[in-house]
């Protein structure tokens, strides 16, 4: 897991790079107002999110069976880490689309739209049969999962939404 944390503090690098403040211990960092595609195509490459799945399907599966507690923590990490990947593979897919907006490419991007939907749903399912114990963070409605807090995964939905 020390590689997996490693690998969060390079993206947290890279996100300070786009001009974020300094960090202080006990504040949220805040930044140059940034289109949330580009943060996530800055911060989140996808080679980085594959290691860092492999990273933690490597912890998951190390896990002893009877230790039902740390299965469930990297499992925790590993919905986040996954909802992550998602989100970060419906941005690259919607740029594909933006590019040549073909009808190739919008069915590319609803599909990976419908995989991360689906991912949401297993998250909020395995909440459900574990008694409602996720964080705050996955503890929100569907809805707000999916398109954010005020709405800031709009731009994702833009092309579903009008007719595509």
């Amino acid at each position: 897991m020390r590689e997996y944390f490693d690998a969060l503090y390079e993206a947290a690098e890279r996100y300070r790079s786009l001009g974020a403040s300094t960090p202080v211990v006990g504040e949220p960092w805040t930044g140059q107002p940034r289109k949330v595609s580009e943060i996530y195509a800055e911060c989140f490459p996808p080679d980085w999110r594959r290691r860092c799945l492999g990273l933690l399907y490597r912890a998951y599966d190390a896990v002893d069976a009877e230790d039902l507690e740390t299965e469930m923590r990297i499992r925790l990490f590993l919905d986040g880490f996954e909802y992550l990947d998602h989100t970060a593979g419906c941005y690259e897919t919607l740029a594909a689309w933006q590019a040549e907006q073909t009808d190739a490419d919008l069915a590319v991007h609803r599909e990976a739209m419908a995989a991360r939907e689906a991912h949401v749903s297993a998250i909020q399912q395995r909440d459900r049969s574990r008694g409602g114990e996720l964080p705050p963070a996955f503890n929100a409605s569907q809805e707000v999962l999916l398109r954010g807090p005020r709405d800031i995964y709009a731009e994702l939905y833009a092309p579903l939404e009008a007719g595509g």
